[in-house]
């Protein structure tokens, strides 16, 4: 009898060590999960190679008449056949900051005595911390790939060269590319 509860006690102990080693082999470092290493020459470093993140410039498409639609839409499809490599272009929103707007706002209150001056001006920082609260800004990214950094480095080019008035591509501050990738890994976060 005491035996038997021996053998089971083993037999129980055997499989939570197994569990536990498949759970360790699951369980993978941010470093395995998320692949940028470091930055070099402007560009992230990666576990598969470089990448880099550009800036599409939108436009209002609802104040457009066909022919400009038509225009843009044929532009945006030129893009995609000749820029033949990997890319990926996401969507995102971000508040809106009018944070020097508010400060400018501050410095004329401080500096003025007008009564009426000072209700209006109240009124507009009012609407802009509102704005900053409850609007979003909608931007579109590009992010291009390549093994080596030469190859990036000729991408970023030919990805300039093909940019024109239909589709504006712009560079990024290495902080705004850092928000990016935040925004893209906590899709829930706001920044």
């Amino acid at each position: 009898m005491f035996k038997s509860k021996d053998s089971e006690k083993q037999r129980l102990k055997a499989e939570k060590k197994a569990l536990k080693k498949e759970l360790k082999e699951l369980n993978k470092s941010i470093i395995d999960i998320f692949p940028i290493i470091d930055e070099e020459e402007g560009f992230f470093k990666t576990t598969y190679g470089y990448m880099n993140i550009y800036q599409i410039q939108s436009k209002e498409v609802y104040s457009l008449n066909d022919d400009e639609k038509e225009k843009h839409i044929c532009d945006f499809a030129n893009f995609l056949r000749l820029y033949a490599e990997d890319v990926k272009i996401t969507c995102m929103q971000f508040p809106v900051n009018t944070y020097l707007q508010q400060e400018n706002i501050k410095k004329k209150l401080a500096n003025t005595s007008n009564p009426m001056f000072k209700h209006f001006l109240n009124q507009k920082l009012r609407e802009l911390v509102f704005l900053e609260k409850h609007r979003y800004n909608k931007e579109f990214f590009i992010m291009i790939f390549a093994k080596e950094l030469k190859d990036i480095q000729e991408k970023e080019h030919f990805l300039f060269r093909l940019s024109n008035e239909s589709i504006p591509i712009t560079s990024i501050d290495y902080e705004k590319r850092i928000k990016i990738l935040f925004k893209l890994s906590n899709q829930n976060s706001k920044i």
